[in-house]
């Protein structure tokens, strides 16, 4: 079993070193909560200063599974076309350490009943590579890509209303590859490489107290096609919300979230894996924590799930 898993971690680690900041958004079952994390555009969306904290343990069980830690700060200026926000991310997958600081900005307009909001953000990215031993003097990765310090862009549109959200970005503009002259990791920058995020959503009330909400994040790149989240939650009175959502040949999702006060949230989701890779680990956990300074007596708002 441990030869298997370092073979597995060795596979993860080529995929994700070659296509990781210009193949996918963080992977994030709680999109609706953590919308900053897909989009730029997002920033200042909650309309007050608003933390949140989440915490992603993949594939429990298996040894060198990802495990990922996402903080993200955002607010609106005095000026309200204008927001502004802060996201950091670290993630651990068996000896690979990845983090990476970026920093948004949003215009936001007024558009018939909504708000058209287009951001962008940059920021740096950085990790170390620590030497795999595959055992008869076998290893995996040069010393001089144990280290690397990249830089790396992204840009959006988000329009919401009432009862309505939608969203298409591009997370990261830019990609790093493994090179052999020089050793290391090479920034590269190709259209036909972009991984795009779709998220929309809409809330239709059932009753005084019931809210029904479908919605759906697509995630498209050329070369993996794409992969859709369709999630259906059903919400009580803009305080408890429990909800289903599908990954095609990934996973089923459970998520629930409680508002306990005007200002805080806590989410949870557990993904029940599909697929073969299912049989060796135990799913996946998520947490996410929200606070906004300050709070407000408003209608119900699917843009904040």
């Amino acid at each position: 079993m441990r030869y298997k898993t370092y073979i597995f971690t060795v596979l993860f680690l080529i995929f994700t070193i070659n296509g990781r900041c210009q193949d996918r958004a963080i992977l994030n079952s709680q999109y609706q909560f953590n919308g900053l994390v897909i989009n730029p555009a997002y920033a200042g969306r909650n309309e007050v200063f608003t933390f949140l904290f989440s915490h992603r343990n993949q594939w429990m069980g298996f040894e060198g599974a990802p495990k990922a830690y996402t903080l993200s700060l955002h607010w609106p200026m005095k000026n309200i076309k204008t927001a502004l926000g802060i996201l950091g991310y670290q993630e651990e997958i068996g000896s690979r350490k990845y983090s990476s600081v970026y920093f948004n900005y949003a215009h936001r307009i007024t558009l018939g009943n909504g708000r058209l909001s287009m951001g962008l953000r940059g920021g740096i990215a950085s990790g170390r590579f620590d030497m795999i031993d595959l055992g008869n003097g076998e290893f995996v990765f040069d010393d001089k890509l144990q280290n690397f310090l990249l830089p790396n862009f992204g840009l959006g549109v988000f329009y919401y209303t009432q009862n309505l959200f939608a969203g298409i970005s591009i997370p990261l503009l830019l990609g790093y590859k493994v090179t052999d002259e020089p050793a290391g990791l090479q920034v590269y920058h190709d259209f036909s490489n972009y991984g795009y995020c779709l998220t929309a959503g809409y809330s239709f009330p059932i009753n005084n107290t019931l809210r029904l909400q479908p919605s759906t994040l697509i995630r498209y790149q050329k070369s993996y096609s794409f992969t859709p989240d369709l999630n259906i939650n059903l919400i009580y009175k803009d305080n408890f919300m429990g909800g289903l959502s599908y990954r095609p040949n990934e996973a089923f999702i459970f998520l629930f979230n409680w508002k306990f006060n005007y200002q805080s949230r806590l989410g949870v989701s557990y993904d029940f894996g599909l697929g073969d890779l299912s049989n060796y680990h135990n799913g996946s956990l998520e947490f996410t924590f929200q606070y906004e300074f300050g709070y407000k007596i408003r209608v119900s708002d699917p843009g904040n799930f």
